[in-house]
């Protein structure tokens, strides 16, 4: 009993533990999407200003 119990909490934390890692690597890769997105833009407006 004791050991099905501590074997359900070390899931459990497990289980919590993998969801936030999941939720923080895919909030950080869209984070790095958008700064990549900002600084082709910024790039883009540079080149365009200084050919034109």
């Amino acid at each position: 009993m004791l050991f099905s119990l501590k074997n359900r909490t070390a899931i459990l934390h497990f289980n919590v533990i993998y969801t936030i890692y999941f939720y923080f690597e895919y909030v950080g890769i869209n984070i790095l999407l958008k700064i990549n997105e900002n600084n082709i833009h910024a790039v883009n407006c540079f080149i365009n200003n200084n050919v034109f």
